[in-house]
């Protein structure tokens, strides 16, 4: 068995720049820390490859940043690390289950760092936490900031809360996040006396641009199986079915994708990647959008197939209920191409041998259905299917028999 990872080194690194004479055990606690929450069992995505992905940089803000973004992920962890919960104490209570809220107090209104964390998401008081933007990031940003503010400076703590809170994803406002983080910064530059410069405050907002584009960054690159692979990885991460030791079935498997085709289908350049200054370049981000828009483009049309081959498998099984077991295969690199269809063909053939229809290393159907529908075929199958209730057998005749028979042959193996 390989020995786990560790973002040991790294952490060394950033503290020998960032606290000389950090003693050793505190480095050995914050390791942990980030070791610990980022090795959770249901960690697919959220997970410390991810995290040291993002902390890859000469910069030891930056990877300090990188290592704690994602460390309390409540949804995926279903609740907060016990590590975590003892940073938090006196800070947050849990009016629900999976709920959080601020705890408003004199204790709290007094306590510097938990003011400055909450000043730099925008909280109020007692604020509740919104599982769907902003918790994970601001319950990160917390912890970070309570276990490293014995060893680093306001300036540091300033920067890291910043960082992780520009990784909350997706925003409609993107264009005005880094000037409305400028004037947040400077009103806690001046509420808390931290003497920061103009200058300096506009370091931290080019850094957390730089660590929020780097946290998306598969969607901007040019192999496509890194934003496919990370689209998988989330996925199977947020459906504890896909995860259950005796199979999913086929029913909610085929709910999870339509939810992420959604969501894919919902996003655009300009809410995934910011841009503030000069960070990045005007030539560089629109290289950047370019690419995103190709990517999105490809990635939209391959989980049209995959949907399409999940509903076939469904009608064919009889059976919302019927169970298979998947398998997650370590994907390799695809570059993508300028069209969309040959883009397309070329992912799923990497997995047209295989035996069943799962990840993309398994998408023997999906490959069929590329190869021989239309687009405007495969949305008019799909327009046969309820996204909340179950596939009936006759969406086999909405495709071709050679279609709808892989589709029967599939099912069969795949629930032996």
């Amino acid at each position: 068995m390989s020995e786990r990872r560790s973002c040991i080194s790294e952490m060394q690194a950033c503290l020998a720049a960032l606290a000389p004479g950090c003693p050793s055990s505190k480095v050995a606690e914050l390791t942990s820390l980030v070791d610990v929450t980022m090795h959770g069992r249901a960690r697919f995505y959220h997970n410390l490859p991810h995290a040291l992905m993002v902390a890859e940089s000469d910069n030891p803000l930056d990877v300090l940043i990188g290592l704690f973004h994602d460390i309390v992920q409540v949804g995926v962890d279903q609740g907060i690390p016990p590590v975590v919960e003892s940073l938090l104490e006196g800070m947050i209570h849990s009016p629900s289950p999976l709920a959080y809220a601020l705890v408003d107090s004199p204790q709290t209104r007094s306590d510097r760092i938990f003011e400055m964390v909450r000043g730099t998401f925008g909280y109020a008081p007692g604020q509740t936490l919104s599982p769907f933007g902003g918790q994970n990031e601001f319950l990160s940003a917390l912890a970070a900031a309570q276990a490293l503010a014995p060893v680093v400076d306001d300036s540091a703590l300033l920067a890291t809360t910043l960082g992780i809170e520009a990784t909350v994803p997706f925003r409609q406002d993107a264009d005005e996040v880094g000037r409305t983080a400028l004037a947040t910064l400077a009103t806690l530059n001046q509420r808390l006396s931290l003497g920061l410069s103009t200058e300096a405050l506009r370091t931290h907002v080019k850094r957390a641009v730089r660590i929020a584009n780097r946290d998306v960054r598969s969607f901007g690159e040019n192999d496509l199986i890194a934003l496919l692979d990370d689209t998988w990885a989330l996925m199977y991460e947020t459906s504890s079915d896909l995860q259950r030791a005796d199979g999913a079935n086929f029913g909610r498997y085929r709910q999870s994708l339509h939810k992420m085709t959604r969501f894919l289908g919902s996003l655009s350049a300009p809410v995934i990647f910011r841009r503030f200054e000069d960070e990045p370049d005007a030539a560089s981000f629109e290289v950047l959008a370019h690419r995103t828009s190709r990517n999105l483009a490809v990635i939209g049309a391959i989980m049209h197939r995959k949907l399409l081959a999940a509903s076939l498998l469904e009608a064919a099984a009889d059976s919302a209920t019927a169970t298979f077991r998947p398998q997650r295969h370590a994907l390799a690199g695809v570059q993508g191409g300028a069209l969309i269809a040959p883009a397309m063909q070329t992912v799923l053939a990497a997995g047209r041998d295989a035996p069943i229809e799962f990840d993309i290393r398994q998408s023997p159907l999906a490959h069929d259905i590329a190869v021989s529908m239309s687009a405007a075929d495969v949305e008019q199958s799909l327009f046969e299917v309820d996204p909340s209730g179950a596939v009936r057998a006759s969406l086999l005749a909405t495709v071709p028999e050679s279609v709808a028979a892989k589709a029967r042959a599939l099912a069969d193996h795949m629930m032996s």
